[in-house]
């Protein structure tokens, strides 16, 4: 499920009703995987806001994360207001990414919020590990919560969980090294333990990745 996250004080309604945090952690406990999106760019940011929306989107353990610069499209009123204040900047479609800094913010110089989207992939990656890894984790919860569920569909669910799991968990018996920090290590190799104690050992011992 793609969330639109978009800032810790989203301008939005769409944010608006239940707490955000608790429909990740909803998610998640049923096995469903997450992408939460933010964007860095929009008229309330500052370079102090920045790293503040990384470490709410921490703390929302999505599955994947999407960072990316504010890119207002043609016809929205967003980018009529922006070119009538003289806001947008000449970008060529080659460089209409996600990353291509399209707006004019009072508040930065040019390549600063680019700078601050990939120290953010950078301190998600440190905090809360690969992707992969938390996608693994995500289905491994869901099958441990499904499995003995009264619904034929959902104990059927869980089992398809369960060989997902199953399927990418030799990705990381050989790939400790490659990983952040010892405090990742350790938590792979804490839910890799758990996961083959509960579903059965691979080809290979969980010990390699010590």
């Amino acid at each position: 499920v793609w969330i639109g996250v978009e800032s810790v004080h989203a301008p939005f309604e769409k944010r608006a009703g239940r707490d955000i945090g608790s429909i990740f952690a909803d998610l998640r406990s049923l096995g469903i995987t997450t992408t939460g999106s933010s964007i860095f760019g929009l008229d309330h940011h500052t370079p102090e806001q920045l790293p503040r929306e990384v470490d709410f989107m921490i703390g929302l353990q999505p599955s994947m994360v999407q960072l990316s610069n504010l890119m207002p499209a043609v016809g929205t009123a967003l980018r009529t207001r922006l070119v009538a204040e003289g806001r947008i900047g000449s970008v060529g479609f080659k460089d209409a990414d996600l990353y291509s800094e399209v707006i004019r913010h009072p508040a930065f110089q040019p390549g600063e919020i680019r700078n601050a989207i990939f120290e953010g992939y950078g301190r998600l990656y440190e905090s809360i590990g690969p992707s992969l890894f938390r996608i693994l984790e995500t289905w491994f919860t869901g099958y441990k919560n499904l499995r003995g569920s009264r619904n034929a569909g959902l104990r059927k669910r869980a089992g398809m969980y369960a060989q997902r799991s199953k399927a990418i968990l030799p990705i990381f018996l050989k790939t400790g090294e490659f990983l952040p920090n010892d405090e990742i290590r350790y938590k792979v190799r804490h839910a890799l333990e758990e996961i083959t104690g509960e579903l059965g050992r691979s080809e290979e011992h969980t010990s390699e990745l010590q």
